[in-house]
């Protein structure tokens, strides 16, 4: 995470001091679009798999403890600027690594709603594209078990997923 972080500050031009305070400080003053267009340029040939920043739990060096438990607490900075948005149809971006071993292909070019695009599968071949998503979670059977069972009432509603 940190290589990540002094990445993303020098390719704002914050690292000329290499004082991680002149740093923090210099990032501080940054746009939010600017961070954000930053960010995404660096990531923007690797994998679409590729998270660079990732939610932290258990922070010592931020947030200085568990973020949940802060949280509930009212323990939180506020009236300060943040990068929030949403997100919509982001399952599709998963679709042609997971899927695409049962002859899916995602068209970019046709809208997401449009048939070509629909991932029509089995329940079986789920479960199977679901064993290739648990590299992601070290191999749990647990995780597995849990998302399959999350989705266990679509299978007996319908007999495909789509």
């Amino acid at each position: 995470m940190e290589n990540v972080s002094l990445e993303l500050a020098k390719n704002l031009s914050c690292t000329e001091d290499k004082n991680p305070n002149s740093i923090l400080s210099c990032l501080k003053r940054k746009p939010a679009p600017e961070i954000q267009l930053a960010s995404y340029n660096m990531f923007l040939l690797e994998l679409p798999m590729s998270i660079p920043f990732v939610p932290m739990n258990d922070d010592k060096a931020f947030f200085k403890g568990n973020i949940a438990e802060l949280l509930s607490k009212g323990h939180f900075k506020r009236d300060v600027s943040a990068i929030i948005g949403t997100v919509n149809d982001e399952g599709t971006l998963w679709l042609p690594y997971f899927l695409n071993y049962f002859g899916f292909v995602f068209d970019s070019e046709l809208p997401v709603e449009a048939k070509e695009n629909q991932a029509l599968i089995s329940e079986g071949q789920y479960g199977q594209s679901m064993g290739l998503f648990m590299t992601y979670f070290n191999g749990s059977k647990e995780s597995k078990d849990m998302i399959i069972s999350d989705y266990k009432e679509l299978f007996s509603a319908r007999k495909t997923v789509g």
